[in-house]
């Protein structure tokens, strides 16, 4: 028969093996930056959900010139072509606020990316010289 490896006894040797500082450290350094990157991300998310209501005020207020009562039908084309105009602006600018929401996170969550990167990397081998 072949021999059990005993794994309690390879278990129980592994606090000793490598340094607890060093993954201590590490360990708070990745909750920091999860912390950094959960705030990015609540930052972003509330100014789109402005973005959003703002956008959804704006087309409400379209939606009541549109409905406006005319004198003449052919004012009701005018103020139809008014409005398709008046959502297309909208549309754009709630597109570009986007862009600027997302080019602002995304730059913030690369950086942050960098650093863990780094962090990980330093803890590892920290953890693995002892």
């Amino acid at each position: 028969m072949t021999k059990q490896t005993d794994f309690t006894k390879i278990f129980g040797q592994m606090p000793n093996m490598m340094d607890n500082k060093a993954l201590e450290d590490g360990f708070k350094r990745m909750a920091d930056i999860n912390e950094q990157m959960t705030g990015v991300a609540a930052d972003a998310a509330a100014k789109t959900t402005e973005i959003m209501a703002g956008s959804a005020t704006e087309t409400f207020d379209n939606v009541r010139k549109l409905s406006t009562a005319r004198a003449t039908p052919t004012d009701y084309g005018q103020a139809f072509s008014d409005f398709a105009q008046a959502q297309m602006q909208l549309a754009q600018r709630a597109t570009e606020a986007f862009a600027d929401v997302a080019k602002d996170s995304g730059g913030k969550f690369a950086g942050m990316a960098s650093v863990a990167t780094d962090t990980a990397t330093k803890t590892a081998s920290k953890a693995a010289a002892k």
